[in-house]
């Protein structure tokens, strides 16, 4: 008698499947047959529509594949998604680091630089005051020669206009 009634559910199947099932819907439609059957006094058995339950457990089996294939689906998806967007986030990771050390090599080079500018600045000052302290020493030596030479000409002229004729200069 199975068999016969399960033939007569193979007809009537593609007519149901032709809808568009969600599994849910077919287990809570299933599960309203169940307990929809009248229970038999004193035994925990009971009657239900037996030729419905096997119809809805039929288009669970043939709904169950695709639903399974479209979570395959779905999960494939999903992790291709993941895949790719980490693959990105390394590559944006890679770019970023080769961009700090880039940075982080710039800012060393022009620290570098800095200080060697202040470096050169100060040696350049330090040899600019070395330079106007001999310039200075240098002055001073020249004046202290010409004082002495001024001095020792006005000795020289002051002996000859001593040991001289006094009225030649007046004429």
């Amino acid at each position: 008698m199975e068999k016969v009634a399960y033939r007569r559910l193979e007809k009537r199947a593609p007519r149901v499947e032709g809808r568009q099932v969600v599994l849910g819907k077919l287990i809570d439609e299933l599960e309203g047959v169940i307990a929809a059957g009248f229970g038999i006094p004193m035994t925990s058995q009971g009657l239900i529509d037996r030729e419905r339950c096997l119809e809805l457990i039929d288009l669970l089996r043939t709904s169950l594949p695709g639903e399974v294939v479209a979570a395959r689906r779905i999960i494939e998806s999903g992790d291709k998604v993941l895949a790719d967007a980490r693959a990105e986030a390394g590559r944006i990771r890679e770019r970023a680091e080769k961009e700090a050390a880039l940075i982080l090599e710039e800012n060393q080079l022009m620290r570098m630089a800095e200080i060697r500018s202040q470096s050169i600045i100060q040696e350049g000052e330090r040899e600019a005051e070395r330079i106007v302290r001999e310039a200075e020493n240098r002055a001073y030596q020249i004046y202290l020669r010409l004082e002495h030479a001024l001095d020792l000409l006005k000795a020289e002229l002051k002996e000859t206009l001593a040991s001289g004729p006094k009225g030649e200069l007046l004429e």
